[in-house]
Protein backbone atom coordinates (compact mmCIF):
# COMPACT_ATOMS: atom_id res chain seq x y z
CA UNK A 1 0.00 0.00 0.00
CA UNK A 2 2.88 2.41 1.02
CA UNK A 3 4.47 2.41 -2.49
CA UNK A 4 0.93 3.48 -4.28
CA UNK A 5 0.27 5.66 -1.78
CA UNK A 6 3.41 7.46 -1.16
CA UNK A 7 7.37 6.41 -2.41
CA UNK A 8 5.74 6.40 -6.42
CA UNK A 9 5.14 10.29 -5.89
CA UNK A 10 9.06 11.04 -7.15
CA UNK A 11 10.22 9.27 -3.26
CA UNK A 12 7.79 11.79 -1.42
CA UNK A 13 8.09 9.67 2.07
CA UNK A 14 6.39 12.19 3.64
CA UNK A 15 3.18 11.88 1.45
CA UNK A 16 3.64 7.99 2.11
CA UNK A 17 3.71 7.93 5.69
CA UNK A 18 0.92 10.78 5.64
CA UNK A 19 -1.27 8.50 3.53
CA UNK A 20 -0.42 5.13 5.93
CA UNK A 21 -1.08 7.24 9.34
CA UNK A 22 -4.91 8.19 7.79
CA UNK A 23 -5.36 4.84 6.71
CA UNK A 24 -4.78 3.71 10.23
CA UNK A 25 -7.38 5.81 11.42
CA UNK A 26 -9.89 4.14 9.22
CA UNK A 27 -9.11 1.19 10.50
CA UNK A 28 -6.33 -0.10 8.05
CA UNK A 29 -3.43 -2.92 9.95
CA UNK A 30 0.18 -2.21 8.79
CA UNK A 31 1.78 -4.77 7.10
CA UNK A 32 5.14 -5.92 7.64
CA UNK A 33 6.17 -3.54 4.33
CA UNK A 34 4.13 -0.78 6.08
CA UNK A 35 5.83 -0.88 9.64
CA UNK A 36 9.41 -1.25 8.12
CA UNK A 37 8.31 1.73 5.76
CA UNK A 38 7.19 3.94 8.96
CA UNK A 39 10.72 2.72 10.47
CA UNK A 40 12.84 3.88 7.76
CA UNK A 41 11.05 7.30 7.16
CA UNK A 42 10.46 8.19 10.86
CA UNK A 43 8.74 11.71 11.75
CA UNK A 44 10.95 14.80 13.36
CA UNK A 45 10.82 15.33 16.70
CA UNK A 46 11.22 19.51 17.96
CA UNK A 47 12.84 20.39 20.45
CA UNK A 48 10.33 23.08 22.85
CA UNK A 49 12.60 25.63 21.71
CA UNK A 50 12.97 24.89 18.23
CA UNK A 51 11.99 27.02 15.78
CA UNK A 52 9.22 26.45 12.80
CA UNK A 53 11.13 26.78 9.38
CA UNK A 54 8.78 28.78 8.20
CA UNK A 55 4.76 30.30 8.56
CA UNK A 56 1.77 30.21 7.44
CA UNK A 57 0.67 33.08 4.77
CA UNK A 58 -2.51 34.14 3.86
CA UNK A 59 -3.41 31.30 0.92
CA UNK A 60 -2.15 28.52 2.79
CA UNK A 61 -4.90 29.78 5.54
CA UNK A 62 -7.55 30.48 3.01
CA UNK A 63 -7.44 26.78 1.52
CA UNK A 64 -6.44 24.79 4.39
CA UNK A 65 -8.19 26.86 7.24
CA UNK A 66 -10.85 28.88 5.92
CA UNK A 67 -14.52 26.99 6.95
CA UNK A 68 -17.35 27.20 4.52
CA UNK A 69 -19.48 28.60 7.71
CA UNK A 70 -17.18 31.71 8.32
CA UNK A 71 -19.13 34.08 6.39
CA UNK A 72 -20.51 36.72 6.84
CA UNK A 73 -19.56 36.69 10.45
CA UNK A 74 -15.85 36.35 9.93
CA UNK A 75 -15.55 39.78 7.81
CA UNK A 76 -17.86 41.42 10.70
CA UNK A 77 -16.20 40.46 13.25
CA UNK A 78 -12.49 41.15 11.98
CA UNK A 79 -13.91 44.36 10.85
CA UNK A 80 -15.27 45.03 14.80
CA UNK A 81 -11.47 43.67 16.22
CA UNK A 82 -10.55 46.70 14.32
CA UNK A 83 -11.51 48.80 17.44
CA UNK A 84 -11.12 46.11 19.95
CA UNK A 85 -9.11 48.92 21.91
CA UNK A 86 -12.35 51.03 22.45
CA UNK A 87 -14.44 48.20 23.16
CA UNK A 88 -12.34 45.31 25.20
CA UNK A 89 -9.74 46.90 26.83
CA UNK A 90 -10.00 45.85 30.10
CA UNK A 91 -8.73 42.65 31.10
CA UNK A 92 -9.80 41.91 34.86
CA UNK A 93 -13.08 42.18 33.55
CA UNK A 94 -13.10 39.85 30.31
CA UNK A 95 -11.43 37.70 32.44
CA UNK A 96 -14.05 37.49 35.17
CA UNK A 97 -16.44 37.22 31.82
CA UNK A 98 -15.14 34.42 30.90
CA UNK A 99 -15.06 32.60 34.13
CA UNK A 100 -11.02 32.99 34.88
CA UNK A 101 -10.17 32.41 38.43
CA UNK A 102 -6.94 31.95 40.37
CA UNK A 103 -5.09 33.51 37.03
CA UNK A 104 -2.00 35.42 36.81
CA UNK A 105 0.38 36.83 34.00
CA UNK A 106 3.29 34.88 32.71
CA UNK A 107 6.77 36.76 32.58
CA UNK A 108 8.36 36.82 29.08
CA UNK A 109 11.47 35.17 31.26
CA UNK A 110 9.53 32.76 33.01
CA UNK A 111 10.67 28.53 31.88
CA UNK A 112 7.07 27.34 31.64
CA UNK A 113 7.54 25.01 28.82
CA UNK A 114 3.78 25.56 27.14
CA UNK A 115 4.31 29.18 26.67
CA UNK A 116 8.26 28.40 25.28
CA UNK A 117 6.44 26.14 22.76
CA UNK A 118 3.40 28.52 21.96
CA UNK A 119 6.07 31.46 21.00
CA UNK A 120 7.28 28.90 18.18
CA UNK A 121 3.78 27.91 17.15
CA UNK A 122 2.30 31.52 16.90
CA UNK A 123 5.15 32.67 15.10
CA UNK A 124 4.57 29.88 12.36
CA UNK A 125 0.88 30.17 12.32
CA UNK A 126 1.68 33.95 12.02
CA UNK A 127 -0.93 34.46 15.13
CA UNK A 128 -1.44 37.93 16.45
CA UNK A 129 0.29 39.26 19.69
CA UNK A 130 -0.87 37.88 22.19
CA UNK A 131 -0.43 37.71 26.93
CA UNK A 132 -0.52 34.81 28.56
CA UNK A 133 -1.65 33.75 31.60
CA UNK A 134 -2.14 30.70 33.61
CA UNK A 135 -4.99 29.86 35.75
CA UNK A 136 -4.43 27.58 39.09
CA UNK A 137 -8.10 26.97 39.79
CA UNK A 138 -8.59 22.71 39.40
CA UNK A 139 -11.56 22.82 36.99
CA UNK A 140 -9.94 25.60 34.56
CA UNK A 141 -9.79 24.41 30.80
CA UNK A 142 -6.35 23.13 29.14
CA UNK A 143 -6.73 26.59 27.24
CA UNK A 144 -9.11 29.69 26.77
CA UNK A 145 -8.90 32.54 24.56
CA UNK A 146 -10.61 35.81 25.89
CA UNK A 147 -11.86 38.60 24.00
CA UNK A 148 -9.92 41.70 24.91
CA UNK A 149 -7.45 43.48 23.26
CA UNK A 150 -4.23 42.71 23.04
CA UNK A 151 -5.95 38.94 23.32
CA UNK A 152 -5.25 36.95 26.47
CA UNK A 153 -4.46 33.23 26.42
CA UNK A 154 -5.00 31.44 29.92
CA UNK A 155 -3.53 28.05 30.25
CA UNK A 156 -5.03 25.86 32.75
CA UNK A 157 -3.19 23.76 35.83
CA UNK A 158 -1.86 20.75 32.89
CA UNK A 159 -0.39 23.46 30.48
CA UNK A 160 0.75 25.77 33.53
CA UNK A 161 2.13 22.99 35.31
CA UNK A 162 0.14 23.76 38.83
CA UNK A 163 -0.16 20.80 40.88
CA UNK A 164 -0.07 16.77 40.50
CA UNK A 165 -3.62 15.68 39.85
CA UNK A 166 -3.20 15.71 36.57
CA UNK A 167 -2.61 13.72 33.69
CA UNK A 168 0.83 15.14 31.85
CA UNK A 169 0.44 16.79 28.65
CA UNK A 170 2.64 15.00 25.72
CA UNK A 171 4.37 17.20 23.43
CA UNK A 172 1.83 16.08 20.48
CA UNK A 173 -0.87 16.97 22.79
CA UNK A 174 0.80 20.33 23.91
CA UNK A 175 1.26 21.68 19.89
CA UNK A 176 -2.00 21.11 19.11
CA UNK A 177 -3.70 22.62 21.76
CA UNK A 178 -1.64 25.90 21.35
CA UNK A 179 -2.04 26.00 17.88
CA UNK A 180 -5.84 25.78 18.19
CA UNK A 181 -5.05 29.21 20.74
CA UNK A 182 -3.24 31.04 17.77
CA UNK A 183 -6.23 29.97 15.31
CA UNK A 184 -8.95 31.05 17.86
CA UNK A 185 -7.17 34.44 18.75
CA UNK A 186 -7.31 35.77 14.89
CA UNK A 187 -8.90 38.85 14.33
CA UNK A 188 -11.83 36.70 12.52
CA UNK A 189 -12.21 34.43 15.54
CA UNK A 190 -11.22 36.07 18.71
CA UNK A 191 -14.72 37.80 19.11
CA UNK A 192 -16.96 34.31 18.78
CA UNK A 193 -14.34 32.34 20.94
CA UNK A 194 -13.23 34.57 23.36
CA UNK A 195 -16.64 35.41 25.43
CA UNK A 196 -19.83 33.83 26.41
CA UNK A 197 -21.87 32.31 23.70
CA UNK A 198 -25.10 34.13 24.51
CA UNK A 199 -23.02 37.43 24.53
CA UNK A 200 -22.26 37.14 21.07
CA UNK A 201 -25.12 36.26 19.75
CA UNK A 202 -26.66 39.37 21.68
CA UNK A 203 -23.51 41.74 19.90
CA UNK A 204 -24.25 39.99 16.89
CA UNK A 205 -28.20 41.11 17.15
CA UNK A 206 -26.60 44.47 18.56
CA UNK A 207 -25.17 45.22 14.76
CA UNK A 208 -28.23 44.59 12.87
CA UNK A 209 -30.08 46.32 15.05
CA UNK A 210 -27.85 49.54 14.47
CA UNK A 211 -26.15 48.72 10.72
CA UNK A 212 -28.35 46.34 8.81
CA UNK A 213 -32.31 45.40 8.90
CA UNK A 214 -32.85 43.79 12.11
CA UNK A 215 -35.98 41.81 12.89
CA UNK A 216 -38.76 44.15 13.23
CA UNK A 217 -41.06 41.62 15.38
CA UNK A 218 -38.45 41.29 17.81
CA UNK A 219 -38.70 42.76 20.50
CA UNK A 220 -35.52 45.27 22.37
CA UNK A 221 -35.44 45.92 25.83
CA UNK A 222 -34.36 48.71 27.87
CA UNK A 223 -30.76 47.27 28.11
CA UNK A 224 -30.53 46.37 24.51
CA UNK A 225 -31.38 49.81 23.67
CA UNK A 226 -28.60 51.30 25.78
CA UNK A 227 -25.85 49.02 25.17
CA UNK A 228 -26.52 49.58 21.05
CA UNK A 229 -26.23 53.28 21.77
CA UNK A 230 -22.99 52.48 23.57
CA UNK A 231 -21.71 50.61 20.53
CA UNK A 232 -22.67 52.60 18.09
CA UNK A 233 -20.60 56.20 19.75
CA UNK A 234 -18.00 53.91 20.89
CA UNK A 235 -17.30 52.71 17.02
CA UNK A 236 -15.14 55.29 15.16
CA UNK A 237 -17.05 56.59 12.40
CA UNK A 238 -15.00 54.79 9.63
CA UNK A 239 -15.95 51.71 11.93
CA UNK A 240 -19.45 52.76 11.17
CA UNK A 241 -19.28 53.14 7.92
CA UNK A 242 -17.60 49.67 7.26
CA UNK A 243 -19.76 47.62 8.95
CA UNK A 244 -23.31 49.70 7.12
CA UNK A 245 -22.06 48.62 4.02
CA UNK A 246 -21.62 44.82 5.74
CA UNK A 247 -24.75 44.76 7.17
CA UNK A 248 -27.64 47.03 5.14
CA UNK A 249 -27.68 44.18 2.66
CA UNK A 250 -27.71 41.13 4.30
CA UNK A 251 -30.77 39.40 6.28
CA UNK A 252 -30.38 39.61 9.63
CA UNK A 253 -29.33 36.10 11.39
CA UNK A 254 -32.37 33.69 12.50
CA UNK A 255 -32.08 33.79 16.33
CA UNK A 256 -28.62 31.90 17.50
CA UNK A 257 -28.68 30.14 14.77
CA UNK A 258 -26.26 31.93 12.59
CA UNK A 259 -23.64 33.08 15.79
CA UNK A 260 -23.75 29.29 16.97
CA UNK A 261 -22.71 28.10 13.60
CA UNK A 262 -20.20 30.62 13.52
CA UNK A 263 -18.82 29.87 16.67
CA UNK A 264 -18.72 25.93 14.99
CA UNK A 265 -16.72 27.09 12.43
CA UNK A 266 -14.48 28.58 14.65
CA UNK A 267 -13.89 25.31 16.43
CA UNK A 268 -13.34 23.59 13.16
CA UNK A 269 -10.66 25.79 11.79
CA UNK A 270 -8.86 25.76 15.27
CA UNK A 271 -8.73 21.82 15.01
CA UNK A 272 -7.23 22.20 11.61
CA UNK A 273 -5.02 24.61 12.89
CA UNK A 274 -3.70 22.19 15.82
CA UNK A 275 -3.01 19.50 13.01
CA UNK A 276 -0.67 21.34 11.18
CA UNK A 277 2.05 21.91 13.82
CA UNK A 278 1.08 18.59 15.75
CA UNK A 279 1.62 16.97 12.25
CA UNK A 280 -0.35 13.59 14.13
CA UNK A 281 -3.92 12.89 12.48
CA UNK A 282 -4.49 10.83 15.30
CA UNK A 283 -3.92 13.23 17.91
CA UNK A 284 -5.53 15.29 16.03
CA UNK A 285 -8.68 13.10 15.85
CA UNK A 286 -8.47 12.13 19.44
CA UNK A 287 -8.00 15.94 21.07
CA UNK A 288 -10.38 18.01 18.02
CA UNK A 289 -13.25 19.79 20.08
CA UNK A 290 -15.57 18.50 16.97
CA UNK A 291 -15.99 14.82 17.81
CA UNK A 292 -19.28 14.62 16.46
CA UNK A 293 -18.14 15.03 12.82
CA UNK A 294 -14.38 14.71 11.91
CA UNK A 295 -14.59 14.28 7.97
CA UNK A 296 -13.06 18.38 7.73
CA UNK A 297 -10.09 16.66 9.77
CA UNK A 298 -9.92 13.47 7.92
CA UNK A 299 -9.94 15.36 4.55
CA UNK A 300 -7.27 17.68 5.32
CA UNK A 301 -4.27 15.81 4.74
CA UNK A 302 -5.39 14.60 1.45
CA UNK A 303 -4.95 18.09 -0.22
CA UNK A 304 -1.87 18.80 -1.89
CA UNK A 305 -1.42 21.99 0.66
CA UNK A 306 -1.14 20.23 3.47
CA UNK A 307 1.95 18.15 2.61
CA UNK A 308 3.83 21.43 1.44
CA UNK A 309 2.33 23.59 4.44
CA UNK A 310 4.76 20.83 6.40
CA UNK A 311 7.52 20.98 4.56
CA UNK A 312 7.67 24.95 4.85
CA UNK A 313 7.30 24.44 8.38
CA UNK A 314 10.00 22.11 8.81
CA UNK A 315 7.88 19.03 10.37
CA UNK A 316 6.90 15.76 8.64
CA UNK A 317 9.63 12.78 7.65
CA UNK A 318 13.34 13.61 8.62
CA UNK A 319 15.11 14.97 5.42
CA UNK A 320 17.83 12.38 4.94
Amino acid sequence: MVYALGESRDGDADGGRCALELAATLGYQYSETDVAFLARHSTKVMAEDEAYKGSLDNQTRQTLLADADDEPLAVICATLWESAALLWSDVEAALVSGGVTQASRITATGKLRAAAVFTRIARAMAAPATILYKSEAPDAPDMQVICVSPPVIVFGPRLAEVGADHEPVSDLELRFILARAAELARPSRIIAAGQPPKRFEQLISSLWRIFGEADSNGEVSEQQHADDARLRTTLPVRARATLESLLSSRPQPAGAAAPAQFLQACERAADRAGLLPCGDIDSALRYASQQDDQTHLLRMPLQHEYLATRAKLGIGVKKR
